[in-house]
Order: structure tokens, then sequence, then C-alpha cells
């Protein structure tokens, strides 16, 4: 009933629905197949796909045609899904029935419907899973395949869809295209076009599936992003670099990253595993001058580890044996013209050269006679520019068939003897060209060869003018087909060979050559292809007989007089040479010839004892090519490199005196270098002693010592070390590069200042509204540098390819330490208007940082009281700049005091007597409140204003005011807010658990001291109460503490202050009493402190790492206020005022009034 069901099918679809009810079980899917339902229902698909194929002539159009074949489908495919009826149905060879229904409904077009398009569908699947499992499935698929290209080829210009999706079947299977990798792309621009290539590719790295598959597409991109559209369409505007060599913008992105990126040094850097990025260097051609880079034209389009093609394409061994290479030939002969039919000739074409890839199909295309068949085919292919691709798969399949034939050709006995022609196993058959042929049995077949020489000189005219047409002078990968095939249809036949070569005679006059003006691009051209013909030629002795034609062409003689010619008979080194050679030699290399010459002797004599014997015969032709391989030259014509190529060739019979050559040479350089050596040494007053002569060693022991002689020992004693500041970029100081000012990095940062009047709360909001309560607070790693280096660098590193800021820099330079102003240090050779615009470039950076409206020596003197305060707290220098501690800040303080001096002292405003005012009216009123301008202040600017005498006078009274500060309420008390050093004293230590902050520093910060990083003034707490603003937070108990480490930071400041005033302003053995002039109206002792910070800053620094240590080991390790005093030299003077020390701390504090 099925086949009466089908061919009704609008009456049938209650039987069909009624059968798959009943096979739903799969046992009796399994009794229908017993009955022969599988093989009636595959020919009943194939019987309903040939009746819709056969209504494709009908004009009516039924929109339910199709619905029968895709019952018929679903039924099989519900059939398949059991293994056992899948094992029957590949064993039953029935693939190709549904190959052929799937060709019928994919060449519908009138007849074509949504369920047609559907059944289609359906078949490509099943089939798809059916050639999928296993290597034989997909050897039935292929011969399916092939049975399906055997009936469609006769209506081909019907059928040719089918076709082209037969062997695009095919082409997936043998030759499966690898999918296009994807590479990352860095674009970055040449350093030395910043100015002239505006902006860069900021979003590096690029894909290349994003950008495109050749370098022309990189480029166009780069345009494209930088607005550079007039370069677009040129190729010549803009080159990219990779790995140090020009690419050529036709060659592929992959290619370039397998064959020249992963083989670089840079590429190689990266970890094991890793795919690197390739950078590419983009810039405008011309601007850096000529080029001297190496230029990539060409790579091998196959890249990686090559394959056994035996293995690789073993499936190809169906095709001949199914019978496909002839049905392939056959539609080649019927594909006239080619270029109607190049759809399905090129992948025809494509399939045929890939099942050649293994020895039992080209043994069978050679039987057939299919390489005279192809060949007969290539002027069609080679006559449009469309059929590029059809010629070269045509090239390549006739390459691989002759290869294969010449396998077995002899090598020669004789070079000079004429050697015979071969007669392979399967020779090829010039028919269509010369109607004179010749029989020859070979394995009990005819053969046939061609003995018409003029036919055989008219087929290569024909295949060398295609070289010459712009049809194919662009196609690269043809050109190098076709350079291949020539040698090999000559078959070694040496007339052939012969006349091979004489259709390049237009280009060997190489004299003519040089003075060509027009024709010197064709010429060249097709010299480049006779390169390529003689150097191509991979059958060793089909090379060996193509090169001794050569030489009995007279090509190779012809190239070797040209050499003798015009390469200079004087090939001495270029610095020895005269004039006249030397412009002999220049003419030489000018000559457009020269590198083709080379190029075309060094592939005729790779392996050819004859052409190496004529050049070794050519009179100093090894002493000019040596002279010639150490030549420098341009990219684009490598002279030097293609000589260097030909002697490599010609060691093969000659290594002794090429080897002698390059030794005598090597000696002449060295003896040149030694010679050269000497004369600068001579020229500096010394002298080379001690090396061995003829074998006799001196005292020296043959080692050679360089020795100062005469002059120039004394001039070596004269040179000056650098004993003071060095400069981090250029290395020198004020001995070298005197007059040249000199400053040390610096980091500030502006920080609130507390005002009187105020509460702490008051004050905290103050603090953000008004400029006059802030001052700054600046902090070092003393990285000394030069004003202009600064700048200089700054400058450079703004036109770097990822440009930075000045501070930036800065901050490499000052050992990653942040930094954001450069401090003026005053040297002795730096004149006073130097130093001037330097203090005026500091207050202006830091003003830039925050605005503090404040006289600037004001803001000064809290800066050095804010750095002692750090000292004395045992606080962190760090915090923000990430950088420096003690021994690098405590540098900085006699530099703050040269700069408060010279603000005191300016002539243009001097301010000296103001300050001295302000101090005296605090020295004779006893403060009752603590602001800002507290003791600590007042002792600062007593290190600027008092002299030894007034500091032994007063220095009790301000250690009395100290004490009594430290007494203070808590609204009068401010603090750093910085984080508390490990290393702090025992009084900065002692924080109070979960509060994270010491009691000795006061009430705890509030959101504005955090958010401003830190307060201006400090005074510590009392030894008996800890004041707690943060009222949100519950009242933890803190032991109290002791009235000395209440009171030590405040010792520790005043110590500070009283060794800084002895080594600033005591006497010292170093500095001569009378070193110092005073100015108008100024005490003796302020000019002896200028001087001796600004002359003798060296000494003044060592002393200060002394106090460092006694700091270190002896101040912060005093526990009571006797030794303390003592070691501060007022203990006698405290005792005459009071009973013991701790009477004295205590009237001073007034802790007996407070009890």
């Amino acid at each position: 009933m099925l086949p009466g069901a089908c061919g009704s099918p609008r009456s049938s679809m209650e039987y069909f629905e009624l059968l798959r009810g009943m096979m739903a079980a799969d046992s009796r899917k399994l009794y229908a197949v017993a009955c022969g339902a599988l093989r009636q229902l595959c020919n009943l698909i194939d019987l309903e796909a040939r009746r819709i194929r056969a209504q494709e002539a009908s004009q009516m159009v039924d929109m339910a045609q199709g619905s029968v074949l895709k019952t018929l489908l679903e039924i099989l495919q519900s059939l398949l899904e059991l293994p056992t009826i899948l094992t029957k149905f590949k064993r039953d060879e029935q693939l190709p029935t549904l190959l052929h229904a799937l060709l019928c409904m994919r060449g519908l077009i009138m007849q074509k419907t949504s369920t047609s398009d559907e059944c289609a569908t359906r078949l490509m699947q099943m089939l798809t899973t059916l050639h999928e499992g296993s290597e034989a499935d997909r050897r039935r698929f292929v011969a399916a395949c092939i049975s399906a290209m055997s009936e469609h080829a006769e209506g081909r210009a019907e059928d040719g869809r089918s076709l082209v999706f037969i062997f695009e079947q095919l082409c997936g299977l043998v030759c499966p295209e690898k999918p296009e990798p994807e590479y990352k792309l860095m674009l970055n621009k040449t350093a030395t076009q910043e100015e002239f290539i505006r902006g860069s590719m900021t979003k590096n790295p690029y894909s290349s599936t994003a950008v495109g598959p050749l370098m022309r597409d990189v480029k166009n991109k780069i345009c494209r992003d930088l607005d550079l559209g007039g370069l677009i369409e040129d190729d010549n505007g803009m080159e990219l670099l990779v790995a140090g060599q020009i690419i050529k913008l036709d060659l592929t992105v992959a290619a370039v990253y397998e064959q020249v990126w992963a083989r670089s040094t840079a590429a190689q850097a990266y970890a094991e595993g890793s795919a690197s990025p390739m950078v590419v260097v983009y810039r405008l051609q011309g601007l850096d001058g000529e080029a001297t880079e190496p230029i990539v034209d060409t790579l091998e389009e196959e890249g990686g580890e090559e394959q056994d093609p035996e293995s690789e394409f073993a499936i190809a061994d169906v095709v001949g044996e199914a019978g496909g290479l002839e049905v392939m030939m056959g539609i080649l002969k019927r594909a006239t013209p080619l270029l109607r039919a190049r759809e399905c000739s090129s992948l025809l074409l494509k399939f045929l050269q890939h099942c050649c890839k293994i020895r039992s199909n080209r043994r069978r295309m050679l039987q057939m006679q299919g390489a005279k068949e192809l060949l007969c085919m290539l002027p069609e292919a080679l006559s449009s520019e469309s059929l590029c691709v059809v010629a070269e798969r045509l090239v390549l399949t006739v390459e691989a068939l002759l290869e294969e034939e010449l396998a077995d050709l002899p090598m020669p006995t004789d070079d000079d003897a004429e050697f015979p022609i071969h007669d392979g196993p399967a020779s090829m058959e010039m028919e269509s060209l010369s109607p004179n042929q010749g029989q020859i049995a070979m394995g009990g077949e005819a053969m046939v060869v061609v003995d018409d020489a003029e036919a055989f000189h008219d087929y290569v005219a024909i295949i060398v003018g295609a070289l010459k047409s712009p049809v194919t002078k662009d196609a690269k990968a043809l050109i190098k087909a076709i350079t291949r095939l020539l040698p090999l249809v000559t078959r070694g036949n040496p007339a052939r060979l012969r006349a091979l070569l004489s259709h390049f005679e237009s280009c060997t006059d190489f004299d003519r050559f040089d003075e060509a003006v027009h024709s010197s691009a064709v010429d060249a051209f097709l010299l480049e292809c006779l390169i390529a013909t003689c150097s191509s030629a991979r059958n060793v002795s089909l090379a060996h007989r193509l090169k001794t034609a050569a030489v009995h062409q007279g090509l190779a003689p012809l190239a070797a007089a040209y050499l003798t010619r015009w390469l200079p008979g004087e090939p001495l080194p270029a610095e020895e040479r005269g004039a006249d050679t030397q412009q002999r030699w220049a003419a030489a290399l000018a000559r457009p010839a020269l590198p083709l010459v080379l190029q075309l002797l060094g592939g005729l004599a790779q392996g050819h004892a004859g052409v190496q014997q004529l050049l070794l015969a050519s009179p100093d032709l090894m002493t000019r090519l040596h002279a010639l391989e150490r030549q420098s030259s341009s990219a684009t014509k490598a002279t030097g490199t293609w000589a260097e190529a030909l002697l490599e060739a010609l060691r093969e019979r000659a290594a002794a005196e090429v080897d002698r050559l390059r030794r005598a040479t090597s000696e002449s350089k060295r003896k040149a270098a030694l010679d050269k050596r000497q004369q600068i040494l001579k020229s500096m007053g010394m002298a080379v002693k001690g090396a061995a002569i003829d074998g006799v060693s001196d005292e020296h022991g043959g080692r050679a010592v360089i020795v100062a002689e005469g002059a120039a020992s004394s001039v070596m004693e004269e040179l000056e070390e650098e004993n003071g500041h060095i400069c981090v970029v250029c290395g020198e100081g004020e001995t070298y590069r005197p007059g040249q000012t000199l400053g040390t990095y610096a980091f500030c940062k502006r920080v609130p200042l507390l005002s009187e009047a105020h509460s702490v709360a008051e004050a905290e909001a103050a603090a953000t509204t008004s400029r006059h309560d802030a001052c700054y607070s600046s902090v070092t790693h003393f990285n000394i540098i030069h004003y202009s280096c600064h700048r200089e660098a700054a400058r450079a590193e703004r036109t770097l390819k990822q440009p930075k800021e000045e501070w930036e820099g800065a901050t490499l330079r000052n050992s990653q330490t942040k930094c954001n102003n450069l401090f003026p240090i005053w040297g002795s050779s730096v004149s006073s208007e130097a130093y001037a615009l330097c203090v005026e470039q500091w207050w202006t950076t830091v003003q830039s940082i925050g605005r503090v409206d404040a006289p600037r020596c004001r803001l000064l003197v809290h800066d050095t009281k804010l750095l002692l305060l750090r000292f004395a707290l045992g606080e962190s220098f760090s915090t923000y700049s990430k950088g420096g501690g003690r021994e690098s800040n405590i540098k900085l303080l006699p530099y703050f005091v040269q700069m408060a001096t010279f603000l005191l002292d300016s002539p243009a405003q001097p301010q000296r007597a103001m300050y001295k005012r302000i101090l005296a009216t605090w020295i004779a009123q006893e403060p009752t409140r603590h602001g800002p301008d507290s003791v600590l202040y007042m002792l600062v600017l007593s290190l600027l204003l008092h002299s030894p005498e007034e500091w032994a006078t007063l220095r009790l009274l301000f250690l009395r005011r100290l004490l009594q500060y430290s007494r203070a309420e808590g609204r009068d008390r401010y603090s750093l807010m910085l984080p508390v050093s490990p290393t702090a004293s025992p009084a900065i230590r002692g924080r109070s658990p979960g509060s994270g902050r010491s009691p000795a520093l006061g009430p705890a910060s509030s959101p504005l001291d955090s958010a401003s990083s830190g307060g201006a003034a400090m005074l510590p707490p009392s030894a008996a109460q800890v004041v707690t603003s943060d009222t949100s937070q519950p009242a933890v108990a803190t032991a109290p503490l002791s009235v000395f480490e209440a009171c030590r930071p405040m010792l520790c400041f005043f110590a500070l202050i009283e060794r800084l005033q002895a080594i600033l302003k005591g006497p010292r053995s170093w500095q001569p009493a009378t070193s110092a002039k005073s100015v108008a109206n100024e005490e003796q002792w302020v000019a002896d402190m200028r001087e001796r910070i600004r002359h003798c800053d060296q000494q003044v620094l060592k002393e200060l790492g002394l106090l460092l240590r006694e700091y270190e080991d002896e101040i912060l390790q005093m526990n009571d206020f006797q030794e303390f005093f003592d070691v501060l030299g007022v203990l006698q003077q405290v005792l005459q005022q009071a009973e013991s020390s701790e009477a004295f701390v205590s009237t001073a504090r007034g802790d007996a009034a407070s009890s």
C-alpha cells in the first residue's frame, strides 16, 4: 500500500498517520525492516525526489509539493534511530540514494516551496550524521559523491549547482578549510613621528578578525581611526613594521604573525604557552629618511609543521578507486569556456589538486595523460584575470604530476655532454600543439612524447607571455607557481631547456638593463622570474640539467663577465680607498642590475660544480665578491646579502679560499681598530703597555694595561670629584655644573591650622571656609635634581607615546616617592637672583596645591614646626608620600632655615624686625591661651631670630612655657592626626582599646580631621586627663600617663631646637670665623649661619646625622626629667631655680596650683 499512498498524496494523510502509529514500537520497526521496508522506503524517496525534479520544467506550481517526501523522510529518520537498522542501512549502501534525493531538492527553482526546503534540510542533516561517525563512513560518503557526480556530470549545464554542491562536500572531507585563527595586534605609533601623526590607537590590542585578513586592512584601520582618510587608497603613504621589518600590505595577517612575529625575539620573550600580541609599528613613509629595514615581500601561505600528505589525504584514494579522476577530467573537457564555468572549475581543481597529493592518484592521472590535458587548458586560464585562481590550481596540479613523472630522472654523468631525453613511465603529450608524435612502449602501455621543438617553443612562449601580461602581474602566487612549472615542462630535455632560457634573452643584456629607463620595470620583472626559474627546481637532476643549460646558453658566463667588468679591481677597505676607487665602487653599487645578477649567479652556483668552476676561474672575482659582501646596502637592494649568499655557494668548492679572505679581512679590521685606539689614547696622553710581544711577556705578565703618560697624569690628578649634592638625572653637581640651582623633591600638603579663638569643633568648621586657618606640611625623600634636568625630563615625558604628567614622572625619579614640588637649595655657586626665582617657583607651586592667605615666612615657620613635631611625636613621614624617613627629612631642616633667612632678610621686603617684635612681645607677656602661634612656633622663630647668646639666656624660659603648654586644657591642644609610628614614644603608643588612637594625642579626630588629613598644631595631653570628643562611642577607661610621658614630646621638641641652635650657630673649626661678611644692619651670627648652610652644608648634614643618632639612641630612651635636663645641659640652671627637676617641672606646669 505504501507505493500507492505515495501516488495519491492528498488522500493518504490518514494512511501515513496510521503507519507511523503502528511503527512506534521498536520491535515493529525491526519487523518492518526485516520485511524489506528499509530498501522500499529508500526507493520511494528516490522516486519522489526524481518526480519533483522532473516537474521543474512545468509552469504549474503545487504549494503542497514535497509533503509526501517529507513524510517518507520522517519515517526513515525514525527507523535510523535504532543502531541495528542504521548498521543495515550503511551495509546496504543507501547513501547514494539519499544524496541524489538531496541534489534533486537543492536544484529546484520553479517547484521550490517551504516543504521542499525542509526536505533538503532533513536530508542534509541525515547525510551529515551518517558520514561523521568513522573513517569508513566518510569513505562511503566520498564514494557516494563520486557516484552522484558521475550521474550529474552529463547534464552539467542544467545541474551545475549540483556539481558545485558535490565538490563543496568533497572538499570539506578531503581538504577542509581550517578556521581562521584570531590574532591580537598592538598598533603603536613610531616614537619619531609623535608630532606628525595626531592621536594614537587607544584600544590595543585589536583582534585580527575585526580588522581584516590582510595587512592592508590593518593600515586602513589605522587611517580611519586617526582621520588619515587620504592614505586609505594610497599604499605608499604609510609603512607597517613588524619585528623590525617592513611588511608589504598584500600579505596576510596570519602569515606575518606565524612567519615573522612568532620567530622574533620579542615574541619569544613571552611566557611559554601564551599567545603574544603582534606589535605593529606604523609610520608615514619618508619622514624619517630612507628606510633601512629589510622588506618582507612574500611569505609561504602555509606555515607550521608539515604532515605526510599520504596520511593527511589518505581518504582521497577512494576518488581514484571509484573512478572520480576520470569523471572530473571529463567535466573539465566539457567546461568550455572556463570563464563560464569558473565556479565549478575552481572547486573541481581545488579538489583535484588535493587528490593528487597522494602517489596512487598521481600515477592514475599520468596513466590517463592528465598532465597533458591540464596543460592544454592553461593558456585559456591565463587569458582572464577572473580565472587566476583556476590557473593557479591548474599549475599546482600539473606541477605535482610532473614532479612524480620526473622523480626517477637520472643525473647526467658529464656536464658537458648532451644528455639524452628522459623516457619516463608516463611521458606527457602535446597533441593539441603538434601533429608530430612518436610512440614509445613502457610498461605495456603506449606513451606519447613531443619531438616538435617549434611547437614546444610556441607553448612556452604563451606561458612566458602570460607572465608579462597585466592579468597575472599582481598574482604573485600564480607567478611563483609558473616559475616552478616551466623547468618541469621541459622534462630535462637540453634543447627544450635552452629554448626555455631563450625566452628570457631580452632581459639578460645587463648593460642595456642598467641604461634602460622606461622598460626597466618589465625587464626587472622578467629577470626576477628567470632567477626564480633557475633556483626553484626541487628535482635535483632537473636543476642540474637546467644549470648546465644556462652555462651552455651563455647565461652564467654573461653574468660572471658583468661582475668582472663593473666591480672595481681594488677591493680595499673603504677607509683605505682613494677617491677614484671610491667613485668606481659607488658607481658599481648604484647599477640596478647588480643585485639581480648576484641573485642569479647565487641560484645557478648552488650545488652545480660547472657554474662554481666558471666563477672561480674569473680573475679576482672571489676577492671582489668578498669586498662586496661587506657593503651595507638599503633594504631594497641588499647587495651585500646577495654577495654573501653567492660566496657561501662557492664555499662548496673553495671553502679554504673564502675562509682565508674573511680571516684576512677580520685581521685587517682588528689592526685598524687597534691603531685607531692607539691614536685616541695618544691624543689623551695615554698608552697601552704590558702586552705580550712575540710571545715574550713583560713585567705585566702579558696583560695589556692602559697607563697615563706625561701631562695626562697631571690632568687626571686635576680632575675633581663631586663632594656635594649629585643630580639624580645627570649625576653631576656644582663642581661640573656651577651656577645651576639644585633642588630636592618634596611632597606638600595643605593642612588646617586651628585658631586660638575657636573651640575644636568651631575650628574644624572654620578650616574648610577660611584660607587664613591653614598652612603647609612638607616631607621629602631628599632626592636631588637640577631644576634644568627636571624641566627637560618633564618635557621629554610629555612627548612619550603615553605622556606622563610632570609629577608622575618626577615620582619615578624620586625613588617611587610621591612629590608635587621642588624645594631649592642655595649652593655656593648659585647667584641670589637664580635662587630667588626658584623660591618664587616653590611658593607658586605650593599655592596651586591649596591657597593659603598668610605671609610666606609664617607659613615656612609652621612647616618647620610640623616637621620637627613629627620627630618629637615619633610619627611617620611617609603616610601620604609613600617614601622618605627620618634620615631624609632631617636633611631638609637646614634648607628650611636657609629659605626662612632669605625671606626675613629680603632686600625688597625685610621682615626680620617685624618678627623680632612679635617674638619679644610673646616673651614679655605670659600667655593665657594657646593658639596656633604657640610656644612651638616661637621656638622655631627663636632659631631664626635669636643669637647664640640670646638663646642661652632665654632657653629656660622657653622650657618652662613648653612644660606649661603640656598642661593646657583639651580645647587648646592640637594634633597632626597622622598614623603613629610603631617606634613612637610610650606616650604615643599608649592607645586606648578600641579607639585606635593614642591618649597622648588628645581628642579623637573628627570627620573633618580625616578629610583634611591632619591638623597643623599640637599640644600633648595632660597626664591626668584624656578628653574624648566622640560622644557616640562608649567611654573606655585608660590608664593615666606619668607626668614625664606626658611631657616627653615637648622635651624632644626642645632638645631638637637646642641641638639645631648649636649646629647652625655655634663655632666650628671647619668654618673660619671671618668667612662671612654681614650686610648693612645685619648681625654677624646671621651672616655666619647663612654662609655655613650655603658653603658648608655637607658638614652641617654630617652633624645632623649625628643628631639623628643621638635622638634615637639617647633622647628617646630617657626615663626621667633629671636625665633629660642633664643631657640638654640645663640641669644646673634648673636646680638653681628649684630643689629638684620634678619640682621645676611641677612649678612650670602649675600642677601644685591646680591641685
